[in-house]
């Protein structure tokens, strides 16, 4: 049986994009990891200011299901802002 290899820190992943804002820091996208960030983005979509989003009763099972589907998709994409390398905001695309 081979284990499941061990999630990478966000701040740790390559990014995407990166730029470096005067006098505000450095700003980073890089992918979601649906198991890895479940917890982060739970605590985010739950949120009362994120209620548009419809998943402020979703468990943090469902809500890594959710990027799991996302994930798969080739038109869409998922991805954490980092600030400083802290998680600031959830970041998709779509084609």
């Amino acid at each position: 049986m081979t284990a499941a290899p061990e999630p990478v820190a966000p701040a740790l992943r390559p990014a995407v994009h990166e730029q470096k804002i005067e006098g505000f820091g450095t700003v980073r996208l890089v992918p979601v990891d649906p198991a890895a960030d479940a917890g982060l983005l739970h605590g985010w979509v739950t949120e009362e200011r994120a209620r548009f989003w419809g998943m402020a009763d979703h468990t943090r099972e469902q809500v890594r299901e959710i990027y799991e589907f996302v994930d798969s998709l080739p038109t869409h994409h998922a991805y954490l802002a980092l600030r400083d390398g802290v998680p600031a905001a959830l970041f998709q695309t779509y084609e």
